[in-house]
């Protein structure tokens, strides 16, 4: 019997293999940009932009560990009404506006320094 915390796997939407759902938190295999998307979404934290998890840095296992947000990821977007296209509209938006910023700042290349 395998101890430890129980691992249910995520589907659907435009996922990565091996996404896990533990606890209240999601765990994905690390990539080549996982550095970048921990700090992008702490720079979006920063900004009080609430429409994305909080990274929580690596687990034992080196996966990526960010909050749980509850929700579905649809794979195609034409189904919807359009005041749903509308809010998925105000948030993509909003979350353009949260993140200008990254790309000039420190943030986004901590080995470049920002005058």
């Amino acid at each position: 019997m395998k101890n430890g915390p129980v691992e249910i796997p995520l589907t659907g939407g435009r996922t990565t293999t091996g996404i896990v759902r533990v606890g209240n938190t999601v765990r994905r295999p690390a990539t080549a940009n996982s550095e970048f998307v921990h700090r992008l979404l702490q720079y979006l934290a920063k900004q009080e932009f609430g429409g994305v998890p909080e990274s929580l840095g690596k687990d034992q296992r080196g996966r990526d560990v960010f909050t749980f947000i509850d929700g579905e990821v649809p794979a195609d977007l034409s189904v919807f009404e359009g005041s749903i296209l509308r809010i998925a509209a105000l948030l993509i938006r909003s979350f353009h506006d949260a993140s200008s910023g990254f790309v000039t700042s420190q943030s986004a290349d901590p080995a470049r320094s920002v005058i």
